[in-house]
């Protein structure tokens, strides 16, 4: 019966860090500081700053900015290559682009990739307002 008891014991010890592992694959990689959409003169400026929270280096960050209408159907959708430098964890780095302005598009949602095409889930991927 003690024998029993151990075996279960270790099987426990042993799946946690198995669980612990599990819930951190789902969590964001990258996080999105001060996004700002403002809209002049027939131009749609968008910038802001991306920060690698996770645990490993990004090979480059690239967005990809979906403009979307009233409705939430995308209309438009655009780059914005952030840098194609290594992002250690904890570091950030800044972007801004602009595009013509999207007619009918109120907010626009975000996704992220390195630059070898590897996605890269984000914290807050909207959708954003434009301002």
């Amino acid at each position: 019966m003690r024998f029993l008891v151990a075996v279960v014991a270790l099987a426990l010890v042993a799946l946690c860090p198995a669980a612990e592992k599990k819930s951190k694959k789902g969590a964001p990689e990258v996080q999105i500081i001060n996004l700002k959409l403002r809209r002049d003169a027939g131009v749609l400026t968008f910038e802001g700053k991306v920060k690698n929270i996770g645990e490993r280096p990004i090979k480059g960050i690239q967005l990809y900015l979906e403009f979307l209408d009233p409705s939430g159907q995308m209309i438009l959708k655009t780059t914005a290559q952030v840098t194609e430098d290594e992002v250690a964890p904890g570091d950030d780095s800044e972007f801004g682009s602009q595009t013509p302005d999207p007619p009918r598009a109120v907010s626009a949602r975000l996704e992220a990739e390195d630059t070898q095409g590897r996605y890269l889930k984000l914290d807050k991927p909207g959708p954003h307002v434009i301002e």
